[in-house]
C-alpha cells in the first residue's frame, strides 16, 4: 500500500500532531508565526515527517501508540528533558516516555516512527539486535554515533524529497538498517567477526547474486537465504569493494539497465527497462544513473 503524502502549512502544532497520531501540548515561547510547514509520508509501518518552526516552543507530548519514534533534529534544538542537546544526536521516544524539549526559532527536524512489530521483523531478518533501551527509552537514551547519524539524516532527506516517493521494501529496510546500526552501542559481535567468516559471507553473497541472473536481488534476500548477519556482509563488501552490499547491488542493477538499453531499439521506453530492474522512482534512478555513467539514461546510445 502506497503511503499517504501530506505537504502543507499547519496553522497550529496540535493539528499537525493529530494528523500524525501524536498528543501534543506545545507551549509557544515567543511571538513569531506559530504555523508549521511540514511534509509527511504516512505508511502502514513507517511514518516520516519533516518540519520547520518559525517560533520557539517548549515541546511537550507523547508519540503514537504501538510505534517506536525517533526525533532527528537538524538545527535549533536547545535541550532535551532539561539536558543540553548534542549536535547530531538522535532522540528515541515513545508513548510512555513522552516528549520534553525546548526549541528556538528556526528549529528543523525529522521524526520517524516504526511499527514495533514491523521493526522487530526486519531486525530479525537481518539479524540485527534491537537494543533494550529502545523499548523503554529514557531521557538518557540518546544515540550519539555521528557517522551513522549523519548518514541517517541524509537518507531521510532523500526519501522525503521526491514528490512521487513511497516506501518501497528496499527503502523501508534501508531506513531501519541504518537506524539500528546507529543505535548499537560499542562494537558488535559482527564487527569482531574473523576474516575467514567475512570472506565466506562475501563468497556466499556473490554466488547467490550470480545464481539469480535477471532477478532483482536484495540484501535481505542474501542475508535470509544464506544465514548471514548484515554487519558481517556490510564489512565484507566494504573491505573488498569499498562500498556496502546495497550500493553494490544498486550499481549492478544500473549496469544491467545500461546493458539492456545499449541493445534495445530507440523506441524502447527507459521506464519499462528501469521498472524491470526494480527502479520505480524515476527521478532517483536518473540521478543515480548519471552519477555512475556520466550521462542520463535517455542519452545512452542505442542500436
Amino acid at each position: 500500500m502506497n503511503p499517504v503524502r501530506i505537504s502543507q502549512r499547519f496553522p497550529d502544532v496540535s493539528i499537525l500532531g493529530r494528523a500524525l497520531g501524536y498528543e501534543l501540548g506545545f507551549r509557544q515561547l515567543d511571538n513569531s508565526d506559530p504555523s508549521i510547514p511540514a511534509t509527511a509520508l504516512i505508511g502502514e509501518n513507517v511514518t516520516l515527517t519533516h518540519m520547520r518552526f518559525a517560533t520557539g516552543f517548549h515541546q511537550l507530548g507523547s508519540a503514537p501508540a504501538g510505534m517506536l519514534t525517533f526525533g532527528v533534529p537538524v538545527t535549533g534544538l536547545r535541550n532535551w528533558f532539561g539536558r543540553a542537546y548534542r549536535t547530531s544526536s538522535i532522540l528515541p521516544f515513545n508513548q510512555n516516555s513522552g516528549i520534553d524539549g525546548v526549541s528556538g526559532k528556526g528549529f528543523e527536524a525529522f521524526t520517524i516512527s516504526f511499527a514495533e512489530d514491523f521493526l522487530a521483523d526486519i531486525a530479525s531478518s537481518y539479524r540485527i539486535p534491537i537494543p533494550r533501551y529502545l523499548h523503554r527509552p529514557t531521557p538518557e537514551s540518546v544515540i550519539d554515533r555521528s557517522t551513522f547519524n549523519d548518514r541517517f539524516r541524509c537518507l531521510l532527506s532523500r526519501v522525503i524529497s521526491y514528490p512521487d516517493s513511497g516506501f518501497a521494501q528496499e527503502e523501508e529496510d534501508e531506513l531501519i538498517i541504518t537506524f539500528l546500526n546507529a543505535a548499537q552501542n560499542g562494537s558488535s559481535n559482527a564487527d569482531q567477526s574473523s576474516t575467514r567468516r567475512r570472506s565466506r559471507a562475501l563468497e556466499q553473497a556473490l554466488a547467490y547474486i550470480e545464481n539469480h541472473p535477471g532477478e532483482v536481488v536484495t540484501v535481505r534476500d542474501i542475508c535470509i537465504e544464506n544465514g548471514i548477519a548484515l554487519r558481517t556482509l556490510n564489512r565484507a563488501f566494504n573491505e573488498r569493494f569499498g562500498i556496502g552490499p546495497t550500493a553494490y547491488l544498486n550499481r549492478q542493477r544500473l549496469s544491467a539497465v545500461r546493458a539492456e538499453l545499449l541493445r534495445s531499439p530507440p523506441e524502447t521506453r527507459v521506464t519499462s527497462i528501469a521498472n524491470r530492474w526494480g527502479f520505480w522512482h524515476m527521478g532517483q534512478f536518473a540521478n543515480d544513473y548519471r552519477h555512475l555513467f556520466g550521462e542520463l539514461p535517455s542519452q545512452t546510445n542505442r542500436d
